[in-house]
């Protein structure tokens, strides 16, 4: 299911965003860059929220892409839960393993929204070649 325009700008900036200033934290351990991660975080939220009942509903519907898009849907769950845990977990021994957790899978997520991506054009390319036969 291919998103419209404005939301793949939303989609990929605010992704971005996350992305650099967790990597960012990551690399530099600034609490400007925390702060501004944090408040990325708020932003993709509304923007995956939007794209549940519609990009991942058809998508599932269609039985496209079921399996890159079930790992990134499962990749971000974790990030969402792991950074509640960063902000409000009791325990120390639970906030150092949502750390560690959030920031592999954080470094990781590049890698599984652009594979769900090229997906998309795996099966075309396939198509091609098997009308070309």
């Amino acid at each position: 299911m291919k998103l419209s325009g404005i939301t793949r700008i939303w989609l990929y900036g605010t992704f971005s965003l996350l992305f650099g200033t967790g990597l960012g934290w990551v690399l530099l351990n600034r609490s400007v860059l925390l702060k501004f991660h944090g408040a990325a975080a708020m932003v993709f939220l509304v923007v995956f929220g939007m794209l549940l009942p519609t990009h991942v509903k058809k998508g599932i519907a269609a039985k496209k892409n079921r399996a890159s898009g079930s790992l990134l849907i499962g990749s971000l769950a974790a990030l969402i839960v792991t950074g509640y845990f960063l902000y409000y977990a009791g325990s120390e021994g639970v906030r150092t393993f949502s750390s560690q957790l959030h920031t592999f899978l954080g470094l990781a997520s590049p890698v599984v929204l652009v594979a769900h991506v090229l997906y998309r054009y795996k099966r075309k390319i396939y198509r091609v070649i098997r009308a070309s036969i």
